[in-house]
């Protein structure tokens, strides 16, 4: 018996060594294989689950579809945003789209109290005309007002309001 015991010691050791050099091994394989950027393996779907085929769209969208159609307005604001704080002079831009009045950019305060005033160059396109202007206003009473876009006419001194925007001062 002690005759065998030697060499199955022997055959342990040389078998846990094997499996010590095998964990280590694949330790360093995956390590190689996270810093290298390796993508893993594409996963298949299971059976008896459908597969989902990506087909481009039936049609097109049409070019220019996300333009901003102006056609049938007189005065789109796009600065200042709503409920943005402003301070003199103010950045006012947008698209105008009149010729027959002129727009008249107002800066009221809470009260209704004109605080400034200024006017875009007008014009009818078909999309409109890009306009940017600044305009200074007094020292408001109050911590809200609006920009208003109105028109103004020879007969009217008051105008239409075309578009209101709320402000903080």
């Amino acid at each position: 018996m002690n005759r065998y015991l030697v060499p199955a010691v022997i055959v342990i050791i040389a078998t846990l060594g094997f499996f010590g050099v095998y964990i280590l091994y694949q330790n360093i394989s995956q390590r190689q294989t996270i810093t290298t950027g390796e993508s893993s393996p594409t996963s298949t779907p299971l059976e008896g689950f459908s597969t989902i085929q990506s087909s481009p769209p039936a049609t097109q969208p049409e070019s220019g579809s996300d333009t901003l159609d102006t056609g049938n307005v007189a005065i789109i604001l796009i600065e200042p945003y709503d409920q943005t704080k402003i301070s003199s002079p103010v950045k006012i831009s947008g698209f105008v789209n009149v010729t027959e009045s002129p727009i008249t950019l107002n800066i009221k305060d809470a009260n209704g109290k004109i605080l400034g005033m200024g006017s875009p160059e007008s014009c009818q396109d078909q999309n409109g005309c890009f306009f940017e202007t600044e305009v200074s206003f007094q020292k408001p009473e109050t911590a809200t007002g609006t920009v208003e876009a109105t028109t103004t006419s020879s007969n009217d001194q008051k105008g239409e309001i075309l578009q209101t925007v709320a402000v903080n001062f």
